[in-house]
C-alpha cells in the first residue's frame, strides 16, 4: 500500500478499522473453504458465528488484540492523512443555478405534498426549471 505521504493531493482515508468478530470471521473462513470449497456462503456464515458464540473469552482475547492493534493503525492513518492531505480543506466547488433552484424549490414543493416520493417531487422541480425561460433562470 502506498504510504499517506507519497500521496500527495490524492491522499483518501485509510480503510476502517476491523472488528475482533471480523478478524476472527477472515481466519475461520479460509479454515472452512479448504475443508470444502463448494460451501455456500450463507453455510459458512453461520458456522463462522457458531463457532464464536462457542469460544470463550480468553480464546476471543486473541482477536479482540488484533482488533484493537487495527484500531490504532487506523486512528495513526487518520492523523497522518490530515498532514498531508491538500485536498480535505479545499473549498467545495460552487452551486450550479439548476441546483440552486432546486435547493430553493424542493422543500416547496414537499410542504404542500408531505406524501409524495421523492422522485416525483425531483421531475416536478425538473419541469418547474424546463418551463422558466432563460431570463427567470
Amino acid at each position: 500500500m502506498q504510504k499517506i505521504k507519497d500521496r500527495g493531493n490524492k491522499a483518501v482515508p485509510p480503510k476502517k478499522s476491523a472488528s475482533a468478530y471480523i478478524i476472527f470471521g477472515k481466519e475461520k473462513r479460509e479454515e472452512i473453504l479448504r475443508k470444502d470449497p463448494l460451501t455456500k456462503v450463507t453455510a459458512v456464515v453461520k458456522e463462522i458465528a457458531r463457532c464464536w458464540g462457542l469460544m470463550s473469552k480468553e480464546e476471543k482475547q486473541k482477536y479482540k488484540e488484533a482488533a484493537k492493534r487495527d484500531k490504532d493503525r487506523y486512528d495513526n492513518e487518520l492523523k497522518n492523512l490530515d498532514k498531508y492531505s491538500k485536498n480535505l480543506h479545499k473549498p467545495k466547488k460552487c452551486l450550479s443555478a439548476y441546483m440552486i433552484f432546486v435547493k430553493e424549490t424542493r422543500p416547496k414543493i414537499v410542504k404542500e405534498n408531505p406524501d409524495m416520493g421523492a422522485l416525483i417531487v425531483m421531475k416536478h422541480v425538473g419541469n418547474a426549471w424546463q418551463n422558466m425561460n432563460e431570463k427567470e433562470r
